[in-house]
């Protein structure tokens, strides 16, 4: 009779414990998510002078509440490759000044400029100078910004 009530109250605390396992093995991303609010900071990974054109104006509609349900917070543009060599041209500046007349940061990658010959010197001062895109990129996604690349 004793070994019965001991061996009902092992499997009752077994069964507790068993469940109280499995809900505490939940991935932390679906513990502490927030259904339905979106990611609060974006970073566009950019190398065409069209894509940055089409990020700004993504980024400008995203802050217009009445087009979008995702409204960031903050938004950067990370120019990378090629693009680097029309920073500084009379049409690309009117467009990086829409991006920061929209609190829009833009970094050019230190990189891809040495890559063409031109230094910070050569950048619009509406641009910030990064030595490395992709890894500003990489702490900008650690630090919860999701990436975007076009």
């Amino acid at each position: 009779m004793k070994l019965s009530k001991y061996l009902i109250a092992l499997i009752l605390l077994s069964g507790h414990f068993f469940s109280s396992a499995q809900q505490n093995n939940t991935p932390d991303k679906f513990q502490n998510e927030k259904i339905g609010n979106p990611t609060d900071k974006i970073v566009f990974l950019l190398r065409q002078d069209e894509h940055i054109k089409q990020a700004i104006k993504t980024a400008v509609d995203l802050k217009n509440k009445n087009i979008s349900s995702v409204h960031p917070s903050e938004t950067v543009l990370i120019i990378c490759g090629e693009s680097v060599k029309n920073l500084n041209t009379e049409k690309m500046i009117e467009t990086l000044e829409v991006a920061c007349a929209h609190n829009i940061t833009v970094y050019a990658c230190g990189l891809s400029l040495k890559k063409f010959g031109l230094t910070k010197k050569d950048l619009p001062p509406s641009v910030r100078y990064v030595e490395n895109g992709l890894i500003k990129s990489l702490e900008l996604q650690k630090q919860g910004f999701l990436s975007i690349e076009l």
